[in-house]
């Protein structure tokens, strides 16, 4: 099997991966990575979903867990070390799965909004569908999503006014349109770049052990980890073992905003990740023969 492409966002430095939520584009991040732009060279390995002729998902379960086998081998192939990993939502999961079993690729790690739950907390995830099978609630509703639209114009006017977008601009949403929608493959008009195959998918992929992977990360990778106040995902129970786990964590709170953050306050998103990232990150001599600029640079 050919490895996975590897996506440049732009930049020089040390290399820093975005790793998206589950069917969100990448251009839906660029607002919050752009001021690092002159510090790391910002790149991605996009998921299956997104390879070139990636068919149909797979019909046996997959897990979370792959996803993160899948990022540390295409770093790997990619010849990547050295890599700050920022993951959002299920790709902060695949980020921590990644860096607790390849140490040696990762010198910080970047949680926003990660999908860490509780055992307590698996039965809200779940619900019964018409014939009474138990299934992931997002799961439901990615397939039953509208993935064929006339323009982009129809998809921003058919998206605006949900909820999911609420607190979006309108400029983040048309980040969101171009990015999410491909020209139709068999018809006129635009499909959905990440099938509601795979979306579904993804979510059955549903990671218990990620709780283990932070028990196992490396004591000297540094992390950060960014929670919306609103968030349905990253429940204030679940920061808090966060914290208890990893002392020496930072965990900051984005007041008046859910999961989606990064979307709708990039700008917030970004100088939070900018002020950790020179504190921890960005003034460390990499091993790897890396250093981030810092002001004092010449």
């Amino acid at each position: 099997m050919a490895p996975p492409p590897l996506l440049e966002l732009g930049g020089s430095g040390p290399p820093l991966h975005i790793a998206p939520a589950n069917s969100f584009p990448l251009a839906t991040y660029a607002p919050v990575f752009e001021p690092l732009l002159d510090r790391f060279r910002v790149v991605s390995v996009p998921l299956r979903a997104l390879w070139p002729n990636a068919g149909p998902p797979p019909d046996e379960p997959g897990s979370w867990a792959d996803l993160g086998q899948d990022l540390a081998e295409g770093l790997a192939v990619h010849g990547l070390t050295g890599v700050v990993a920022v993951g959002h939502s299920f790709g902060a999961v695949a980020s921590l799965v990644a860096a607790a079993r390849r140490p040696d690729l990762f010198r910080g790690l970047c949680l926003l909004d990660p999908t860490m739950i509780l055992p307590e907390q698996i039965e809200r995830i779940y619900r019964p569908d018409v014939h009474g099978v138990t299934q992931h609630r997002l799961a439901v509703k990615a397939r039953e999503r509208k993935d064929q639209f006339a323009s982009e114009r129809e998809a921003f006017e058919d998206w605006r006014p949900k909820p999911l977008f609420r607190d979006w601009s309108d400029a983040a949403l048309w980040r969101y349109v171009r990015g999410a929608l491909v020209p139709g493959r068999d018809q006129p008009g635009f499909t959905l770049a990440w099938s509601a195959a795979w979306e579904a998918h993804y979510y059955e992929g549903l990671y218990q052990g990620s709780w283990a992977d932070l028990d196992r990360l490396d004591p000297s990778i540094p992390v950060l980890v960014i929670r919306g106040e609103q968030t349905d995902t990253f429940l204030p129970a679940a920061a808090d073992r966060f914290r208890a786990a990893r002392p020496s964590a930072t965990v900051v709170e984005i007041p008046g905003y859910g999961h989606l953050f990064p979307q709708a306050t990039p700008e917030e998103t970004s100088r939070i990740l900018a002020d950790w990232l020179g504190a921890n990150v960005g003034r460390r001599k990499s091993e790897f023969g890396h250093r981030a600029r810092t002001p004092t640079d010449s």
